[in-house]
């Protein structure tokens, strides 16, 4: 009866009635109808986008959280901070003078006569 179109960030682009029933509606009918249809396309646009962009997530980002607005954005910092300042511990292990990261990682000193 009724057809939604949906935008990339939730937007609400078209209606479409596709018949002449909403006509006959009660007002309280009409916008439930259209209330349940909107919020059912804006669900499947988010979870087919989630679907699209997970494979080039790292394996523990919580896209639904992100898209929500409820991540916790510095845990996700120190975990990537971490993750490199391990990378780089495995590379060179034991540096002198190791300092320590955000997240508490060793990182190699930086070579400040580089400079």
């Amino acid at each position: 009866m009724v057809t939604v179109t949906i935008g990339g960030t939730g937007e609400l682009k078209s209606i479409v009635f596709n018949t002449q029933k909403f006509r006959k509606m009660a007002p309280a009918e009409l916008g439930a109808v259209l209330v349940e249809t909107i919020t059912r396309a804006r669900a499947d646009t988010r979870d087919q986008m989630i679907a699209a962009y997970r494979p080039f997530l790292p394996d523990r980002m919580d896209l639904e959280n992100v898209l929500a607005g409820k991540a916790d954005l510095n845990r996700m910092f120190d975990d990537a901070i971490s993750k490199v300042g391990d990378i780089i511990n495995a590379v060179r292990p034991g540096g002198a003078g190791a300092r320590r990261g955000r997240g508490g990682t060793q990182f190699p000193p930086r070579d400040e006569s580089a400079q």
